[in-house]
């Protein structure tokens, strides 16, 4: 499986939180630290819209020129406290929905960007339930590849 973070092609998608929030130890820190400008698009964009109206939105931002795209997925609202869930089952779906719509619209017809997305991803600290997260991503983008 590779590692997520070793991406160099392609759409990463990961789940993000309607407050503006970058979690320490997320996944989407270590992005943000990998490529500066992808916090402040997520704050600058994102930040025009109230909370509530963030859920289930699919932000994609260029981090490689033409090659390597990050989708924050806004699948949950809140992310503290720790030991609940957090992930608005609803809200991802439309996001990933949103995800592949995108891809299947900018990608050449023959050869579509392939889209990673984290194992567990909604689970770990967002407290969500991978059987379902999983049937989740595989109605919306049944090619995506999971990875660590």
């Amino acid at each position: 499986m590779q590692a997520i973070l070793g991406i160099e092609e392609g759409i990463i998608g990961h789940q993000v939180n309607c407050q503006l929030v970058v979690p320490k130890g997320s996944l989407f820190e270590k992005l943000a630290q990998k490529y500066p400008h992808l916090e402040k698009e997520y704050k600058e964009v994102l930040g025009v819209l109230k909370p509530v109206k963030r859920l289930g939105k699919c932000q994609v931002v260029e981090v490689i020129p033409k090659r390597l795209f990050i989708a924050n997925l806004v699948g949950q609202y809140h992310f503290k406290p720790k030991g609940v869930l957090h992930t608005e089952y609803g809200a991802l779906a439309i996001a990933l929905n949103s995800l592949r719509r995108w891809r299947d619209l900018s990608s050449a017809e023959d050869s579509p960007l392939p889209i990673y997305l984290p194992y567990k991803m909604g689970c770990e600290e967002a407290g969500g339930n991978w059987a379902i997260t999983k049937g989740i991503i595989r109605d919306a983008i049944p090619d995506a590849i999971i990875t660590k």
